[in-house]
């Protein structure tokens, strides 16, 4: 065939150097046509990512006028059973192929310049197949997801509802520690110490190990953590002589410091006082620390020497265990001294100092007294003597400076005592002197002891205050007491006193004067009581209980002439145990009646 003449069927199949497929004749034409149509799409050239039909340059251009050519034939086939054009299987093939190519989805990355048409719906193939896996596949993913982000929140939750109890600043100072010491990846040793020293300028900090005691000077300049006891940043500025410390370093790099924190595991002994200082001791109530040559001793803000610690100064420490690293003094001392030219009026005089913060202190005063260490601070001097306040007043004592105190002279102070004895012939006796009731003895102020005495009375001694210029002295005696025994003819008998009951005879009591009634008791007797007359200084009285009378028996029931029955003898007995009951209550009553005396 001429080349000029090829139709593009027959440049196709020239260039696949295939043989056209041809149609057989099976009987059955639509099946027939089914067949060519088959091996024909199945023969044709495929775009290599699309596995579309790819016609070439020509075929394209022929394909714009046979499209024409198709449809205006189309037209004439659908307006004439004459028409004389019938398509050829390729005219078809081709043409289903252009009408279906333009309708798929292809890859991004082909599309060219051409404008992107949606996917037709229904049953279009593998795309939509696609694309529902791949939701399938998406869904499938978010909710594993889910599923795991709701677990390990559950397990964090369950985790913090089962942590031991906190406070809430607690919790936060913990978390914050945590979350700091999570972020670090801690090496080499650890040591705990006190800071001896600070160097801003270089960056460093001496820490000593009192348990260990070595003595390390660490560069806080590439440190990974610098923190308080409660995991707040902070910068060496913030880092004071005293504190006790944990660090972490790398002995083997030059001790490089991974952590520098305040610690958190020291002990503070707060406002302490009277605590003693032995070698290297120092007890604090019934705990005694230990401290060594390195023992950080300041007081408001320099060196203190802990060799003159007393028990009057107030301080806090800071300590590990048992061994103190740091001793703030917080009130120091001075000292007093009496300065008057004759101390002898206050001879056997106290003075007391009480001061704004810890605790008194009290001094007698001599003629040769020493001056006295007070706590510095504002304290309140009293000086009494005799129980008398002879002086008060305020002074301001200053650390290690002594401060004077001068005492009033003057004329010895006195007071007039009048005295109100009771019985009036009682007498006073007081430093060897005899007072009687209505007298007035003039004194001088101070405390005395008083002896009263009076005949048939029982003595008193007492003490008084003169501490002003007039007093009255009202004393009152007990009457003397007389001792009586009491005592019985029968065993085991009850005695009463004034109608108390008191013991069993035979027994002994003091009475003191006037009149009082004894009683003695027995089951089955009639009671005997007897009147005494007790006078102020009477001798001993001993009464005797004998001749008791028994109860007056119970009268008997008249005997009936004409009731000799059963039923009568039945009645008489029945009376007769109501009235023994009757009279065994009435001595019961009067039993409990004299229980009640």
């Amino acid at each position: 065939m001429d080349k000029d003449k090829w139709t593009p069927d027959d440049e196709f199949w020239a260039q696949t150097g295939k043989t056209p497929p041809q149609p057989v004749n099976s009987g059955n034409a639509e099946e027939d046509a089914q067949d060519l149509w088959d091996d024909s799409v199945a023969a044709a050239p495929r775009d290599e990512h699309t596995q579309h039909y790819r016609p070439s340059q020509e075929e394209q251009e022929w394909e714009a006028q046979a499209g024409d050519t198709w449809e205006s034939h189309g037209e004439q086939e659908q307006g004439s059973q004459d028409s004389g054009w019938e398509p050829s299987p390729m005219d078809e093939m081709r043409h289903e192929e252009q009408q279906t190519v333009h309708r798929r989805i292809e890859p991004k990355h082909h599309r060219d310049d051409r404008v992107d048409e949606p996917e037709p719906e229904g049953d279009g193939g593998d795309g939509g197949d696609d694309d529902i896996k791949k939701l399938v596949r998406l869904l499938v993913i978010i909710g594993v997801s889910t599923i795991a982000v709701l677990i390990i929140a559950g397990i964090i939750i369950f985790k913090v509802m089962t942590a031991p109890g906190k406070s809430a600043n607690e919790n936060s100072q913990s978390s914050a520690v945590e979350s700091e010491e999570s972020s670090i990846t801690y090496e080499g040793s650890e040591m705990a110490g006190v800071v001896l020293n600070v160097n801003e300028e270089l960056y460093q900090v001496t820490v000593y190990d009192g348990v260990n005691q070595v003595e390390t000077t660490f560069s806080l300049q590439n440190a990974k953590s610098i923190t308080d006891q409660y995991g707040k940043e902070m910068n060496i500025g913030s880092i004071q002589r005293g504190q006790i410390v944990e660090v972490r370093y790398n002995a083997a790099n030059e001790n490089a410091v991974e952590l520098f924190r305040i610690s958190a595991k020291t002990s503070a002994l707060e406002d302490v006082t009277g605590a003693t200082v032995s070698d290297h001791t120092i007890t604090v109530g019934d705990t005694t620390y230990t401290f060594d040559d390195k023992l950080v001793c300041t007081y408001q803000g320099k060196e203190f020497d802990i060799a003159s610690l007393t028990s009057q100064q107030v301080f806090t420490a800071q300590a590990m265990e048992d061994h103190i690293y740091t001793i703030y003094v917080t009130y120091s001392t001075g000292t007093l001294k009496l300065v008057n030219q004759d101390l002898d009026q206050y001879a056997g005089a106290e003075l007391k100092a009480t001061p704004a913060a810890g605790a008194p202190v009290t001094a007698a005063i001599t003629k040769d007294m020493q001056p006295i260490a007070l706590l510095e601070g504002l304290n309140s001097i009293v000086v009494t003597k005799d129980s008398v306040t002879v002086y008060s007043g305020q002074i301001f004592i200053t650390s290690g400076k002594e401060q004077e105190l001068t005492l009033p002279n003057g004329a010895e102070k006195t007071g007039t005592v009048k005295f109100s004895l009771n019985p009036a012939n009682a007498t006073v006796d007081i430093n060897g002197q005899t007072y009687h009731n209505g007298d007035e003895a003039t004194l001088p102020y101070g405390e005395y002891t008083m002896t009263v005495k009076a005949d048939a009375y029982e003595s008193l001694e007492q003490t008084i205050t003169v501490g002003q210029p007039y007093v009255t002295a009202a004393l009152s005696l007990n009457a003397s007491k007389t001792k009586v025994s009491i005592e019985s003819s029968m065993a085991n008998s009850i005695v009463y006193i004034n109608g108390d009951l008191y013991d069993s005879a035979p027994c002994e009591v003091m009475l003191g004067p006037g009149t009082h009634e004894i009683t003695v008791s027995n089951t089955g007797y009639k009671d005997v009581t007897m009147t005494i007359q007790i006078t102020a200084g009477k001798a001993e009285q001993v009464l005797y209980f004998s001749n008791f009378e028994k109860n007056d028996p119970e009268p008997e029931p008249p005997e009936s002439s004409t009731e000799s029955s059963e039923d009568s003898q039945t009645s008489s007995n029945e009376n007769n145990s109501s009235r023994g009951q009757d009279t065994s209550s009435d001595t019961s009553t009067s039993q409990d009646s004299r229980d009640g005396h």
